[in-house]
């Protein structure tokens, strides 16, 4: 990387993935980080940020990520907004590390993805209940 020499970096600063530690925040990235600690300081159940391409709302989601993983959150990031809603719950129970729980909540999971596809043959095929 020859503009790590010509600039004096230390560190490349455009990667695949936002560097929280790039983070710079603008008058409107402050405000969003203002909304996101809200709403997790509250509890909320969800939040949307919306932006143009390349206006830094997975660097923000990131940067967020880090501040409440040094004060002992479970943070689960999924870039991918077209999961359904079987595979989105399975993706984030794979991403915690809750040992028992984990495994016994991916039991219940698999038991309720069988009895939907199921009934939802049944349904197809013209049965009732």
């Amino acid at each position: 990387m020859v503009y790590l020499k010509h600039f004096n970096l230390k560190i490349a600063p455009f990667e695949n993935t936002p560097d929280p530690m790039f983070f710079f925040y603008s008058k409107e990235h402050k405000e969003a980080f203002a909304r996101l600690e809200y709403v997790v300081s509250t509890k909320k159940p969800l939040c949307l940020i919306t932006g143009e391409y390349g206006s830094g709302k997975t660097l923000l989601a990131y940067t967020l990520q880090n501040k409440l993983s040094s004060k002992n959150y479970q943070v689960v990031y999924s870039g991918n907004p077209f999961l359904p809603p079987d595979e989105l719950i399975h993706y984030l129970l794979l991403s915690l590390s809750v040992g028992g729980v984990r495994k016994f909540l991916l039991k219940k999971l698999r038991h309720y993805i069988f009895s939907v596809r199921y009934l939802k043959e049944m349904f197809r095929l013209g049965n009732t209940l």
